[in-house]
This record gives C-alpha cells, structure tokens and sequence, in this order.
C-alpha cells in the first residue's frame, strides 16, 4: 500500500504532531529518562539475576497508577498467573511476604490490591507449544470482548502493554531460516502489532554470550559479568536493529565490586543503561541508576530508599535493608528477618 502526504490517515497524524509535538510518551517515575510509549516496543536484557522481570512488573505498576494503563503479561519465568499475581501484589502492597500477618499483607490491604490488580491486569498462562501468534490472539480477545464458555462476551478490555519475559519461553519455528532473517522477521512482526493495536510491546530477553570481566579489589581479582551490550542478545544483531527501545540493566552481584570511584555500591543498585530510545522525544541514551529495597520489594530513586514513585498500599512500616543483598537474597540475611 502506498501513501501520499495528503493521505487522510497520514494527514490527520501529521497534523497532530504540528499542533502537539511528537508522542513522548508517559513518564513511570523512574530516575530512567525514556518514558513508556505506544505503538512502540522495549526490550528489557541483562545477565542473570539482574532484576530483569521485577524491574518491568514494578514499572508496570508505576504506569497503572499513574497512567491508567493495563497490561498483558506472559511470564512462565515467574511462574504461574496465581505467582505473578503474588508478585504484583507484594510489591503494591510494599512487603516481601505474600502471606497473611505482620510482616505480610492483611485480608483488607489484599482485598484493595487485588480490587486495583483486577483493573489493570492481566496474565496469558503456559501451554507446551504457546507461539507469539497465541499471545496476540489473547490480547485481541480482550481488546474486542474476551468471549465466555455460554457465548457471551465481557466488555472490551484495551490493552496497553504486552510483555513476554522471556523472549524463549515461546515456540519458535525457526525450521531452515537463518536465525538473523527469522529473528528480524518475528521482531518486525512484534513492532507491527504493537503500531497496530497502539499499545507497548515489550520482550525480556537474556544475552547470547559475555565475557567475564576482571576487577581487582584489595589484591583479589572478582570476575563478573558487566553491563550487557545490545549486541550480546541471543540470536544476533536484530534486536538493535529493529527495536525502538533498549534497556540493559546490571546491579553488582558480588559484594567485593567497586564503582568507578573505588567505592562499594549503594544497597540495592541497579543500573539501567538505555542503549536506545525512539524517537527521540522519549528520552535520552545514557546510565540511570535506581535502588531496590527488598524488605519492600520496590525502586526508589536515591539510595536513602525514600523516593518511590509508586504509592500502592503500604501494609506495615519496613525497616531500611542494612545491608547488601541480591534480588534472590541470600540465607543469612533472610534469618535476620522477622517474619
């Protein structure tokens, strides 16, 4: 199909940006400057254990909040819907302990979460064989009316955002197509839907390969593994070229790593390098570091923990983590707990 600059569609859009500026999206209240925005895609990667998967369910939440937004999600990495529920819930809710009591959350403060949950989200469950064209035909339900078992219909649910974490968590029939072509097709595909059904489409995605790198702390050498570059996503060079937006976030998993000042990191560091954004009225390419408490299980923008852009529901007051600790946690710290 083609299309000249007098073209109803092309006119009417054109119009709207001379009258209004270029979408920029909406902002999550993050320190992370690349706002959330439609018709476009994100692709969140990092090593292991960097956060990957709670950073976008946090996130998320920030944009149902402030946004009204509702999202899709597909996250067997997270496990079942009842998990990813509980996940939602423990970070709306401000505690790390789904279960009912002191440290946990209440009949009431549940029954508030779930009432806003309900409102904004919504999760694809696994079946051996899911493909992409499953999840969308999901989402196009909702948009149109999910269809009940007695051949009704619920009211439209738009969706806003789509998410699938991880990339490799559906099938793909790659067959004898090279995987750069078949990657760049599935990827152009995903960006298409997105455009179509103006909503963000985002994919979770772990690197290829990393080298370890070496630092040097008080004589003993400490290999990790660094920030990811866009070009160490599996399957090849792709994803940079066909993704509107790049994150890549790193926190510091051994203890012994030092900052660029020599200093040990901030509790619950993590880093987001934005390696892409577009256009570019969402944002800038650069480094953006954010904090996790994990008493709490949410971001905040300084390392005191006291800036969090989501307000959610705040079940008990949680003392400040002491010290570092890694998303996963580990035993001795989990002792000092009071559960």
């Amino acid at each position: 199909m083609i299309k000249s600059l007098t073209d109803p569609d092309v006119k009417r859009r054109l119009d709207h940006m001379h009258k209004y500026g270029v979408d920029g999206g909406d902002w999550h209240g993050l320190n992370i400057d690349c706002n959330w925005r439609k018709k476009s895609t994100l692709y969140i990667y990092g090593p292991d254990h960097s956060g990957k998967s709670r950073l976008f369910f946090f996130t998320a939440l920030c944009m149902a909040e402030k946004h009204g937004w509702r999202f899709l999600i597909y996250s067997p990495e997270t496990g079942d819907s009842a998990d990813i529920y509980a996940m939602i819930t423990t970070i709306y809710c401000g505690t790390n302990n789904y279960i009912e009591g002191k440290f946990g959350i209440s009949k009431e403060d549940r029954k508030e979460a779930e009432k806003f949950i309900r409102k904004h989200f919504r999760t694809v469950e696994y079946f051996r064989g899911i493909t992409m064209d499953d999840i969308y035909e999901e989402a196009n339900k909702l948009n149109n009316g999910y269809p009940n078992e007695d051949g009704t219909k619920e009211k439209p649910w738009k969706v806003d955002c789509l998410c699938v974490d991880p990339f490799n968590a559906v099938k793909h029939d790659v067959d004898s197509t090279p995987r750069d072509i078949y990657l760049g097709d599935f990827l152009l595909d995903f960006d298409q839907d997105a455009t179509k059904n103006d909503r963000l489409n985002v994919l979770i995605v772990h690197p290829a390969s990393q080298e370890l790198e070496t630092q040097e702390v008080d004589g003993k050498k400490v290999r990790f593994y660094g920030v990811a570059d866009k070009r160490n996503i599996m399957w090849g060079q792709e994803w940079s070229r066909k993704g509107k937006n790049l994150w890549s976030v790193w926190r510091p998993t051994k203890k012994d790593l030092r900052d660029e000042n020599g200093q040990p990191y901030p509790d619950g560091y993590l880093l987001v390098d934005v390696q892409k954004r577009k256009p570019d009225a969402v944002g800038n390419i650069g480094q953006y570091p954010v904090y996790f408490n994990w008493m709490t299980q949410r971001y905040y923008n300084d390392s005191n923990l006291t800036d969090c852009p989501l307000k959610g529901i705040t079940t008990v007051v949680q003392p400040v983590q002491e010290k570092s600790v890694s998303l996963d946690s580990n035993k001795d710290f989990l002792d000092e707990v009071p559960f």
